[in-house]
């Protein structure tokens, strides 16, 4: 057999690494001292990124920031390869002001990101420069290095320009920044965070990205200091009982983050949910031998495993949803819950098809389908992905006798308190079928049923509607009818940007190049110009 390559390699370790909760930080470490990597090419693959696509990151940052505002987009692979190497060759230097993107972009102390080789060639006014910023103490490098200082010197500064001068910014002198400084909106410096009150309720709050990536304490009105894991209560090794509490925490707490998702896109949740993830695992490790009460934690373990599969898999990270929703079936099947274990091959269904794979999607769901209940939700759910399976190989006919036995089993199924399938209604099942039936070419059947779908949709689902108004716009695309499509596609855009959402974003690409003949029209020359200034800005 051959040896997979060192891609190949490194993105099936990082998916591991991930998955038991490392930090990018750590796996920067490992990544390094395995690969012999310097450190800022280090932290670049602990992400997953080629040199391209960190280029198009820091670009994008830097325009966000206020840093880059003509959009002239410097940062280009082969500078960040001589950036990454220096000093070997002794090319280009990082300068102080390019390591504090770098380290914005990748989620890292400055520190982290230079060796002794560098401060051994680096200019004394550079190195000192660099140690009179703060370091985050004994932790995982993750506060924003960029606003320890403000730079009088061009942000892509070079070995030949002047050093940069140093001045304490807002942040530092104890003044809250102007958010509009920076070129951005109040939102956009906040993270909406579940948050374990003392009273035991779940709350969503709005916390500062930069004092939460810097490990600042939120602070009730009375005085406490809330953490959304201070309060969960914990299990010493060899307990020979679970505290109800903890799996009443978990419980609701997903059900936080899966509202939370909804509402802003995944990229606010997955950290929380691997964390508990995380926990949850503990608590399995070192908690009771009775099997009841295991069984209960690997059955909200499998809920926390479908969520990050459903989070990744709408960040369109399709790898590592695919590890996600494997370790939800085997840990189905360790919880001996049958009904996870049949939504779970559904979900794998639906995975497979945002892959472009009718074969397996269509394996799967009718693996679920034979295995459900057949009048129960379960099986309407089964159907209705096999129905999608088989749009994608264009068997008409099929797809909707499927989606016509959906309704017939939803119609029939009684009263279902399982948490499995939810979300799943009569107007889910339509929405799933306009999304077939543009696959199958009917355009304008896809564009009405996604519009009855957006007006029925309820305001929770934010990012939803999102995606069906881009799916609703591919129709009109397909339908020859550019104006309402690239209308659609702004306004799809919007919510795209907001939650990271990477289903919008693939499908408004799909869009930008499927209304490309009509530049003429004035909504599609919009759409394309609004779609040039964001496609890295937006990391999905």
């Amino acid at each position: 057999m051959n040896k997979p390559s060192q891609r190949v390699e490194q993105d099936e370790l990082r998916t591991r690494m991930r998955a038991t909760g490392m930090s990018h930080h750590e796996i920067a470490i490992e990544f390094a001292r395995r690969y012999r990597l310097r450190p800022r090419a280090a932290y670049r693959v602990a992400h997953g990124w080629t040199q391209q696509q960190a280029a198009d990151r820091i670009n994008a940052h830097a325009t966000r920031a206020g840093l880059d505002p003509e959009g002239t987009a410097p940062m280009t692979a082969p500078r960040l390869s001589e950036v990454e190497n220096w000093p070997r060759p002794a090319r280009r230097r990082p300068t102080p002001q390019l390591l504090a993107l770098l380290a914005e972009v990748y989620g890292c102390d400055l520190h982290a990101l230079v060796d002794v080789d560098d401060r051994e060639h680096l200019p004394p006014a550079d190195v000192f420069l660099i140690n009179g910023m703060s370091r985050p103490p004994d932790r995982a490098a993750t506060s924003s290095a960029a606003s320890s200082f403000t730079s009088s010197a061009p942000l892509w500064g070079t070995a030949t320009e002047r050093p940069v001068e140093a001045a304490p910014s807002a942040a530092s002198a104890g003044h809250a920044p102007n958010p509009s400084s920076a070129g951005q909106t109040h939102e956009d410096h906040l993270i909406i965070f579940p948050q374990l009150a003392p009273d035991g309720r779940i709350v969503l709050m709005p916390l500062d990205r930069r004092g939460f990536l810097s490990g600042l304490g939120l602070t009730a009105a009375s005085g406490s200091t809330l953490s959304p894991l201070a309060m969960t209560p914990t299990i010493p090794s060899g307990s020979s009982s679970i505290d109800p509490r903890v799996v009443d925490h978990f419980a609701r707490l997903r059900a936080v983050l899966a509202e939370n998702d909804n509402l802003f896109g995944p990229r606010q949740v997955i950290t929380t949910a691997q964390e508990q993830a995380g926990l949850i695992a503990t608590h399995l490790r070192n908690g009771t031998n009775s099997r009841p009460q295991r069984q209960t934690l690997l059955h909200i373990q499998t809920q926390f495993a479908d969520l990050l599969g459903w989070l990744h898999q709408d960040s369109g990270d399709h790898a590592t949803a695919g590890y996600w929703l494997d370790r939800a079936l085997e840990w189905s099947h360790r919880a001996g819950d049958p009904k996870a274990t049949v939504f779970i091959l559904a979900r794998k269904s639906q995975l497979a098809a945002d892959r472009g794979d009718p074969v397996e999607a269509v394996d799967v769901a009718d693996a679920a389908l034979t295995s459900a209940e057949p009048t129960g939700r379960l099986a309407a759910i089964a159907a209705t992905y096999s129905a999608h399976g088989h749009a994608l190989r264009g068997e008409k006919t099929t797809c909707l006798t499927l989606y016509d036995r959906a309704h017939d089993i939803l119609d029939r199924a009684g009263p279902d308190t399982d948490p499995w399938g939810e979300f799943f209604s009569p107007a889910y099942i339509e929405v799933q079928r306009a999304h077939s039936l543009a696959a199958l070419g009917d355009y304008p059947a896809a564009a009405s049923g996604f519009r009855t779908a957006i007006d029925g949709l309820p305001p929770a689902f934010h990012r939803d509607r999102g995606v069906y108004l881009a799916r609703e716009a591919l129709a009109h695309a397909g339908a020859r009818e550019p104006e309402q499509a690239a209308t659609l596609g702004l306004n799809a855009l919007t919510v795209g940007a907001s939650t990271h959402s990477g289903r919008i974003m693939t499908s408004l690409r799909t869009l930008r190049d499927a209304v490309a003949g009509w530049q003429t029209v004035p909504q599609v020359r919009e759409f394309r110009q609004a779609m040039d200034r964001v496609p890295t800005a937006i990391a999905v």
